[in-house]
């Protein structure tokens, strides 16, 4: 389905701001799904089946949930399954460094990392991001709860689903079906299968495959064309490309936040973003325009923009 970033790019933005509520992210999960639910509502649908829940109990996210799985197996002496797993994502370098940290920080007289000074930010970012915040935002905490946590696998996916992303999840999907009238429904959270969030990492993580139970169970009864793909993406949404369609709109939005002044100098990055598409498109900048959405369609603003009234 082709998503428009441009006639009507921040027209749809404003709009999930308004539905939201709250900040989100500048992933598909929030921004694209509103087009493919409105797609669908073309076509009468009342209620949708998603895949909400499936990563979070089964351990879908290597970026996530890998290194529990490593610092696990260390800790049990499993010597030969953190080998198989290493030589079957020999070909990944980016699974292959989330081992080699969880091994270093499993090491005896290892300490935790030290918290990170200033704001968290993105590959691509400028590096000066950081100079354009007040120290309110440098010394605000992370809200990911997996961030220093160390413990089990079993413990990292209840705590992510009970404190992290699990419930953002379902807020955008929820919020996201309403907007076009669709009743949404999440059938892996059915509490018959919070068990297998503590069924262990040897059943999750098997050799380069992660979700390792699930995939398994649909062989039993269907074979889905991505069922044992490793290369399977979610949907995307192109923030740059967005960014770079609206540039002019992005901008004013954000100059007119009152709020975003008291936490970071405003004019200061906006001058360097109308020059320079790395500032634009920075991990900053993104979360900035969120909030100045959430501002401007809650009616907290001073002013609104003519795209925001008519969201």
């Amino acid at each position: 389905m082709p998503l428009d970033y441009g006639a009507s790019g921040m027209e749809r933005f404003l709009q999930v701001c308004r539905h939201q509520e709250k900040p989100f992210p500048f992933i598909g999960n929030a921004l694209a799904m509103p087009q493919l639910y409105a797609r669908i509502a073309e076509h009468d649908v009342p209620v949708v089946l998603d895949g909400t829940g499936g990563d979070e109990i089964f351990g879908g996210y290597w970026y996530r949930y890998y290194r529990f799985a490593v610092a696990e197996a260390l800790a049990a002496g499993d010597r030969r399954w953190l080998a198989a797993s290493l030589a079957a994502n020999a070909d990944d370098a980016e699974i292959r460094a989330i081992a080699g940290q969880a091994m270093e920080d499993a090491r005896p007289g290892s300490r935790a990392a030290p918290a990170r000074l200033g704001i968290a930010g993105a590959t691509g970012d400028p590096p000066d991001l950081d100079t354009f915040v007040r120290a309110a935002v440098w010394d605000a905490e992370s809200s990911d709860p997996l961030e220093h946590f160390r413990g089990t696998l079993a413990a990292a996916l209840v705590t992510d689903a009970g404190e992290g992303r699990l419930h953002e999840w379902l807020w955008q999907n929820d919020r996201n079906a309403m907007m076009s009238g669709i009743e949404n429904r999440s059938p892996f959270l059915d509490y018959r299968l919070a068990p297998y969030m503590h069924s262990g990492y040897r059943e999750k993580f098997v050799g380069p495959w992660n979700k390792h139970e699930l995939r398994s169970l649909f062989t039993n009864f269907v074979q889905l064309p991505t069922q044992w793909r490793r290369d399977k993406q979610g949907f995307r949404w192109v923030y740059s490309r967005f960014l770079r369609h609206n540039r002019e709109q992005v901008l004013e939005l954000i100059a007119g936040s009152a709020i975003l002044r008291e936490r970071v100098d405003v004019d200061r990055l906006l001058e360097r973003a109308r020059g320079h598409d790395d500032y634009l498109g920075s991990s900053l900048l993104e979360r900035m325009l969120c909030i100045a959405g959430l501002e401007q369609t809650m009616g907290l603003a001073a002013s609104a923009t003519p795209a925001a009234r008519a969201a």
